[in-house]
Formats: C-alpha cells, sequence, structure tokens
C-alpha cells in the first residue's frame, strides 16, 4: 500500500495584511513508514495571544504524530500536562485530530471538531465522515456537561452554545454571552471542567486493494472538502493533484476562517 500525502493551507481573510498568523497546524511523518501518522491542530484564543495560540496548536500536531506512543489516552494526556508547563501564562486551546495507518486498518483520534473524511474513488464514488464532532450538539456531550450545570441554548444562526449557570470559572465571551463551541480541547485552562481533554477513538479495516483519499481538515476546510468530494464524483477517474485542485479552487477567497486540510491518498500495490 502506497501512500501519498498532498496539503492546503490559507489563513482567514481578515490576517492578510496583518501580522497575525493561522492558528491552524497540521504534521505527517514520512509516507513510507508504517505506522503513518497525520494530524491537524486548529488552534483558538483571544487575537492578543494569536503567537501563542498558533505555537501552541503546532505543539499539539506534532506530539500527535509520536511513533513512539501509540497508547491515545497516555498521550492526551501528556499533551495535556505539556501545555499546562510549556503555557502556562496562555489562555488559549486547541482542538485536533489524528489518523494512524497502516496494513490492517486506521486508527482515528478526535479531541473536539477537526474533521476526517473519506472517499472511495474507484468504489461507489461517496464519502463519509468518519468523526464524530464533540460540541454541545452532540448529546453524549450534552449528557457528561449536564452536571456540571451547564444547559444547551442555540444562537440566532443556529449554533449550539453552552451558558454556565454559577459557574466559578470565567468563561469565553462570545458575541456578548458565555459560551463554549467545542466540548473537548487541549489548552483552554478558564474552560474547565467543562472542556476536557479526552480523546474520542475508532478503528476501522482497510481494503488494500482498493485506492482510498482521506481529507483531515480543521473546520474551516470541512465545508470546502464536502463540496470537492462532491465535484469528484462527477469525474470518471481524480488523481491526488486532481482532489488537491478541486480543494483549492472551492476555497473562498478570503475565508472566514483558517483553512487547513491533507489529503491522503492510499493506493494498492503494484504487483
Amino acid at each position: 500500500m502506497k501512500i501519498s500525502v498532498r496539503s492546503h493551507a490559507v489563513p482567514k481573510g481578515s490576517r492578510r495584511g496583518t501580522k497575525l498568523q493561522s492558528e491552524d497546524a497540521f504534521c505527517h511523518n514520512d509516507p513510507n513508514e508504517r505506522p503513518f501518522i497525520a494530524a491537524v491542530a486548529d488552534g483558538h484564543g483571544d487575537s492578543k495571544q494569536n503567537v501563542s495560540t498558533s505555537e501552541l496548536a503546532a505543539l499539539v500536531a506534532r506530539m500527535l504524530c509520536d511513533r513512539k506512543i501509540l497508547d491515545v489516552a497516555a498521550l492526551c494526556d501528556i499533551i495535556q500536562e505539556t501545555i499546562e508547563d510549556d503555557f502556562a501564562a496562555c489562555k488559549s486551546g486547541a482542538v485536533a485530530t489524528r489518523v494512524l495507518i497502516d496494513e490492517g486498518g486506521f486508527q482515528v483520534m478526535c479531541v473536539g471538531d477537526v474533521r476526517l473524511y473519506r472517499f472511495i474513488p474507484e468504489g461507489e464514488g461517496d464519502f463519509e465522515q468518519i468523526t464524530i464532532d464533540h460540541h454541545p450538539g452532540n448529546p453524549a456531550e450534552c449528557e457528561r456537561l449536564e452536571p456540571l450545570l451547564y444547559h444547551p441554548q442555540m444562537n440566532p444562526k443556529g449554533k449550539y452554545l453552552f451558558f454556565p449557570i454559577g459557574s466559578e470559572h470565567p468563561t469565553r465571551i462570545m458575541g456578548g454571552s458565555c459560551a463554549i463551541m467545542v466540548t473537548r480541547s487541549f489548552g483552554d485552562p478558564e474552560m474547565r471542567p467543562a472542556l476536557i481533554s479526552d480523546p474520542g477513538v475508532c478503528f476501522a479495516p482497510l481494503d488494500t486493494n482498493v485506492r482510498h483519499v482521506f481529507a483531515l481538515c480543521s473546520d474551516g476546510g470541512a465545508d470546502i472538502v464536502e463540496r470537492a468530494f462532491v465535484a469528484a464524483r462527477e469525474l470518471s477517474f481524480a488523481s491526488l493533484e486532481e482532489f488537491l485542485h478541486l480543494v483549492q479552487i472551492h476555497t473562498p477567497p478570503d475565508p472566514r476562517d483558517d483553512v487547513t486540510i491533507l489529503l491522503i491518498e492510499l493506493t494498492p500495490d503494484t504487483p
């Protein structure tokens, strides 16, 4: 099984012409190594801490690609402890997803809402979202947060938020309201215990006789990936470069959020 990788990263439009950096980060190891590991992290925080937020996200992505620690729960604990030590003065956080691929299948670890999609070009020509977002609209997350005196409401745009009731901890301000948009992340010292860094993990087998294309993306790239994959359905064959081109042409000129997309192609070994 051969693995090839292409990346697409665009900062959100409001960062252009400023010194602000993208708060997304990605990392992957050598595609010839097994297991192959790739990760995307999406940082968030006050714009005044933009550099720290970017560095925190980069740290998370790098550490998730550590091939020496394959126990994902232990790895997430180590990452959180490292952030608490190295970013003690930083109030920012980062969500992230990692995919590990070997000959037996692929393992996905998710903390937050960075998404992994899979497309089978020579199969049914369809795609699926592998990850489940950790956000206030997720019933399991609602159940977990209910004892913490948080309750869900919906803002005018239809996004779920959690508003604290009698919480002793300050919470992020969004649009004049106290709210959280994701329920799991790394960092975010002010948002705990509502936010945790416990990962969601799943494993699935891989048919190594079939070509696969995965897209690992920050939430700013999710709609772009879905539009690109829909467009790919109309092609009799889409190479990895053509998938990258579809992602590029479906990226708005001035994205409303940082966009980071890793395209990972798996092709069968030739006899």
